[in-house]
C-alpha cells in the first residue's frame, strides 16, 4: 500500500477505505459508528495469485461480487468482527478501531492525483473532475474511492468511483451530471440490469426503473459511479446509544413520499413518508421514516410519489421517537417499487 498524504487518523466517512492488520482493504459504511468500532466490509484481500487489482508489491482478490446487503454480509464473515449491537438488537459487522492500521481518505487521494496523475485511468479521472469544476462542482468536496483510492486500479477494467460531499455539491451534481456523463446504453446497460436482477431477485423490467444517471454513467466509454456522502461525521454529533431500535415485525404498505429529500441520496438512504394504506403487518397510520440499506432504491426514494414498500418495522426510542421501516436488513430483506 503506497504511503502518502491520503492516509489519515481521524474518523472516516462513508466510502473511505480501511486497511487492517492482515492487509485486507475494507469499505467504510455510512458515517454513524459504534464506540470503538467502524461499520465496514472487506472488499479486497491480498493473494499470491495474479489478479486485475495489483500495486507494485501485492495483488488482491475482490470479496463481494455485487453490493446486495446479504451477499456482502455472507462474504464478509470471518474477515471482520461480528458482535451483538444493543442499539439495533442484532449482530453487526465491522472493524475494531484497534485493528485498523491505515485509513485511506477519498478527498486527499483525489487531491494527490490532480497534482500528479500517472496512469491512463488517473489522467482520465483528472479530465473528468476538470470538466466538473468548470460546471461549478467544488473539488475540495469531491473524492475518489474504490480501487483508485486503494492504489490497485487496472487501467483496462477499473471504474471511476467519485464521492460527492455535502448538500450544495450534491445538488449541483444533480444539475450538471447529464452535461458530463452519458447514460448507460447497449451492453453497459444490459449488464447492469442483468446483474442487479440476479442479485436482488427482481424482474429486469422492474430493475430498469431503478437506473439513474446521477448514480452511474459513462465518461469517454468508462463507467463512472457517483456516491453522495454527508460532509460531517454523525458519530461526533450525538451519543450512539441514545436511540434504541425495537423490532415490531414485517410491514408492507403503500406510502407517499415528498420528492427531492437529500437524505435519500446518502447512505443509508433515508426519507420521510406518509402511510396511505397497509397491505401486511401492524396497522399504523403515522408517518414513518424509510431507511434503505440497498442503494439500488435511491431513484424512487429521491423522485418520491406513491411507493409500495416492504421491510422490517422498528420503533425507535430516544430523543426523537419515531417509526422506521428498514429495507435490506437480515430480519426482512424487503423492497421498494414505484407505483
Amino acid at each position: 500500500m503506497p504511503g502518502s498524504s491520503w492516509l489519515q487518523s481521524e474518523t472516516p466517512l462513508d466510502h473511505d477505505l480501511l486497511v487492517d492488520r492482515n492487509g485486507n482493504i475494507h469499505v467504510v459504511v455510512g458515517n454513524n459508528h459504534p464506540p470503538g468500532m467502524v461499520y465496514a466490509y472487506p472488499k479486497y484481500v491480498p493473494t499470491n495469485k495474479k489478479t486485475p487489482w495489483c500495486n507494485h508489491i501485492t495483488c488482491y482478490e475482490r470479496i463481494p461480487l455485487h453490493y446486495e446487503v446479504m451477499h456482502i454480509y455472507l462474504r464478509a464473515r470471518g474477515l471482520v468482527e461480528e458482535s451483538y449491537d444493543p442499539k439495533y438488537g442484532t449482530n453487526i459487522i465491522g472493524l475494531k478501531r484497534t485493528d485498523i492500521v491505515r485509513t485511506l481518505n477519498a478527498r486527499r487521494r483525489l487531491r494527490d492525483l490532480i497534482a500528479s496523475p500517472k496512469t491512463l485511468l488517473e489522467i482520465l479521472l483528472v479530465e473528468l473532475v476538470d470538466e466538473l469544476r468548470s460546471l461549478g462542482i467544488r473539488l475540495s468536496d469531491v473524492g475518489v474511492t474504490g480501487s483508485i483510492l486503494a492504489g490497485i486500479h487496472n487501467d483496462e477494467i477499473s471504474d471511476i468511483d467519485l464521492v460527492i460531499y455535502g448538500e450544495d455539491n450534491t445538488l449541483r451534481m444533480l444539475e450538471v451530471v447529464s452535461s458530463v456523463l452519458k447514460p448507460l446504453t447497449g451492453t453497459y446497460m444490459s449488464e447492469w440490469v442483468k446483474n442487479h436482477s440476479k442479485a436482488y431477485k427482481l424482474p429486469r423490467e422492474i430493475v430498469e426503473k431503478y437506473y439513474a444517471i446521477w448514480r452511474r454513467g459513462l465518461y469517454k466509454n468508462r463507467v463512472v459511479s457517483l456516491i453522495y456522502v454527508d460532509d460531517k461525521s454523525i458519530s461526533e454529533l450525538y451519543n450512539y446509544y441514545s436511540e434504541i431500535y425495537y423490532y415490531l415485525g414485517a410491514l408492507r404498505a403503500i406510502v407517499e413520499v415528498d420528492p427531492h429529500q437529500i437524505t435519500s441520496l446518502y447512505y443509508p438512504l433515508k426519507t420521510r413518508a406518509r402511510v396511505v394504506s397497509i397491505e401486511k403487518g401492524l396497522r399504523i397510520s403515522d408517518e414513518l421514516v424509510i431507511v434503505s440499506y440497498e442503494s439500488l432504491y435511491s431513484k424512487p426514494l429521491y423522485l418520491g410519489g406513491k411507493l409500495l414498500v416492504e421491510g422490517a418495522l422498528y420503533k425507535v426510542k430516544g430523543p426523537h421517537e419515531r417509526l422506521e421501516l428498514l429495507i435490506g436488513v437480515r430480519e426482512h430483506r424487503g423492497f421498494i417499487k414505484p407505483l
